[in-house]
């Protein structure tokens, strides 16, 4: 699957614009005719072949470039939020005798949003066919780019105000296949004894995943949007998700993939320390005496590595009881009974495993309450708890308030996942968190900020890749401005050390296309020109899409920077207003022009880093304000240079040397003056 091409009658900033993201295909939308012309061109590619294409989107800040990226990347069910893509008026506001409001009440609809994309699916094995989704949020609007089909005319899509269909294309029309939850598989299959649930949906073989910094509330539904089940059956699903993964497991999995580099330019300490924050038995510290939980532990016989793990019990359950004590849903009988039962409980504690059944019949104690599967699941995982602790005890540390461990390039980095994915990743992973916020925050030491960003945003591309859509084939990446905190060697790297990558990670049968917003010219010099969208605000906000003529790939920075990135100067506008102080000083015979002075032109120009601009303006200078030491010394090689000297000469350059000697003499003959 790869997205060739929008249609964006309107969305937000962006007016009756069409966008082609895929050099294999002309691709273009005819407003009169209603039609949509499309050619294939030479399937021919600079990226390898699981990367289907990568495209990058420049322009200024604040001109429409993150908009672009949610046009393509918001899931169904946000596209609505805050009335963004349709509204509907009623003329009767009191509603009718039933008590609600009916279509006869309607008195407008009004359609904010109107698009559609063209994907390329691949080819028809049984036709031979190229086959195209198109989808698009209106279907009344773009019911003419399709040969009539009663699916397509079925008034489902207008109530969904939302399409999506798998179509071939004939003489500048789609003609519907199928649906996008089809098993296309099942049509290929020549099997008898086949079963049609058997076969892989077409649509959860694909998936769009929006990468980005954080997501505008405006737009995005904190609560919907970062769920991990896809969308309904009428939709290519969607994903979000942010840079910083959310998974502590996939960060040490991928840090310790890095570390395996021996070539590698970042991350070149031998270890790192990672440290998991818990609530300590401070935590109870709120309540009162009567409301606190007392526990008394003798630890006379019990090993100094099994007391530390003893203590992390101990905090988690006065954690659960502190938890427990403040729900407001917990009667004050249960609370007080609760509390008896767990002082009184009288089970020999001197070993490990007693104070480890201990606990636990002080947790079964605190959720006798509970419902039953909800008291088991708890039970379950203190068990896990205690396994994965016992079975690492030898290769992590234990402190008062946190879990801390070393990863080396050979450490066994399958126990420290499971670890974390246990303690920490379990909040993400389960239907509600075991441990509730008691281990609640961790830190990988001894990385850059550029190093954290950096493994953040590979740590939740593995994550989203790997864990939440491991199912997938074609994946669709977005990124918003992915060289944030990244130092220019990282950005520069950035597209290389992607495909690299994804090449790691690729099951083999999955490809990727990546669409990226980019202030860095480094990461569009490694993108083709054809694949490049410039994008510029007009005076009366609306979106104005240039064709980039510049050949990007490969280019010169500086030229880029010009003419992509929309400078004015690739120079810092401070250093660009000093020197245009000092030109028109010069310019001006060195005559006092805001503020500016023969020394501190001097000092200016002596800083300059660009050696052309830096001449000129010496040449400049010296023709004003001449060295008159080197103008002696010039003199002097030319004098005794000449073996045969005719008088006239003589007396030339006897003048040039008087005159030279008397504005020495008139300078300092100035400067004895001023010090008076």
């Amino acid at each position: 699957m790869e997205l060739i091409y929008i249609w964006i009658e309107k969305f937000r900033n962006y007016e009756k614009k069409g966008v082609a993201l895929s050099d294999k295909f002309s691709v273009k939308y005819n407003t009169e005719t209603k039609r949509v012309n499309l050619k294939k061109n030479r399937n021919v590619s600079a990226f390898p072949e699981f990367i289907s294409n990568i495209s990058a989107i420049v322009g200024k800040n604040s001109v429409g470039k993150t908009n672009f990226l949610d046009l393509i990347g918001l899931r169904k069910p946000d596209r609505n939020k805050n009335n963004a893509e349709f509204e509907v008026r009623y003329k009767n506001r009191n509603k009718n005798k039933w008590g609600f409001l009916t279509n006869l009440d309607i008195e407008s609809e009004i359609k904010n949003s109107i698009y559609f994309f063209i994907y390329y699916w691949g080819i028809d094995t049984l036709t031979g066919q190229d086959l195209f989704v198109v989808e698009g949020n209106d279907i009344e609007s773009f019911s003419d780019i399709f040969e009539q089909h009663e699916e397509i005319s079925d008034v489902y899509w207008r109530s969904k105000y939302w399409f999506a269909f798998i179509c071939s294309y004939e003489n500048d029309k789609f003609i519907y296949k199928y649906k996008v939850n089809e098993h296309l598989d099942y049509y290929k299959d020549t099997k008898e004894d086949k079963r049609y649930s058997d076969y892989v949906p077409e649509q959860d073989k694909y998936a769009i995943i929006n990468f980005r910094n954080d997501f505008n509330e405006l737009y995005y539904d904190q609560y919907q949007s970062m769920k991990d089940s896809d969308d309904s059956y009428i939709h290519i699903p969607r994903r979000s998700a942010y840079f910083n993964s959310k998974l502590l497991s996939y960060k040490i999995k991928t840090l310790h993939d890095i570390m395996q580099n021996s070539n590698r330019s970042m991350y070149k300490d031998k270890q790192y320390t990672i440290k998991i924050y818990f609530n300590s038995t401070k935590n109870d510290s709120f309540m009162d005496d009567e409301e606190r939980l007392k526990l008394k532990h003798t630890f006379e016989k019990v090993h100094k590595k099994d007391k530390a793990l003893i203590r992390i019990l101990e905090s988690y359950t006065r954690f659960f009881y502190f938890s427990f004590y403040n729900d407001k849903f917990c009667s004050e009988e249960d609370k007080n009974s609760c509390k008896k039962c767990l002082e009184s409980l009288s089970i020999k504690k001197e070993t490990l495993e007693e104070y480890i059944e201990y606990h636990k019949k002080a947790i079964e104690f605190i959720t006798s309450s509970y419902k039953i599967d909800e008291k088991e699941y708890i039970i379950d995982y203190y068990n896990e708890l205690v396994s994965v602790l016992q079975k690492n005890i030898d290769n992590i540390t234990i402190t008062e308030e946190s879990i801390k461990f070393l990863l080396e390039e050979d450490s066994d980095v399958i126990k420290f996942t499971k670890l974390v994915q246990v303690i920490y990743d379990s909040r993400y992973e389960e239907p509600f968190s075991p441990f509730g916020n008691f281990f609640y925050k961790y830190k990988v030491y001894y990385l850059s900020d550029g190093e954290d960003a950096y493994l953040g945003l590979y740590a939740s591309i593995n994550e989203q890749i790997k864990l939440w859509t491991r199912s997938k084939e074609k994946f669709i990446l977005l990124f918003d401005e992915p060289e944030i905190k990244m130092h220019p060697e990282l950005s520069r790297n950035f597209i290389n050390d992607l495909i690299k990558f994804l090449n790691i990670i690729n099951k083999g049968n999955q490809k990727f296309q990546i669409i990226l917003t980019t202030h860095s010219p480094f990461i569009l010099s490694d993108i083709p020109k054809m694949n490049v969208v410039r994008i510029e605000r007009c005076d009366d906000g609306r979106v104005k899409l240039d064709t980039n003529n510049l050949n990007t790939f490969g280019q010169n920075i500086h030229v880029m920077l010009r003419n992509d990135f929309f400078m004015q100067s690739t120079i810092g506008e401070f250093a660009k207003t000093q020197i245009n102080k000092v030109v028109d000083f010069l310019k001006n015979d060195g005559k006092c022009s805001d503020n500016m002075t023969a020394e501190k032109a001097k000092y200016i120009i002596d800083n300059i880093g660009e050696p052309i601009v830096k001449h000129k303006l010496e040449k400049m200078y010296n023709e004003i304000f001449p060295n008159y030491e080197d103008k002696i010394k010039s003199l002097q090689v030319k004098l005794f240079a000449k073996q045969n000297i005719d008088k006239t000469v003589l007396i030339t350059l006897k003048q040039q040397l008087e005159k030279t000697l008397e504005g020495i003499n008139d300078t300092l003959q100035s400067e004895d003056e001023e010090n008076d």
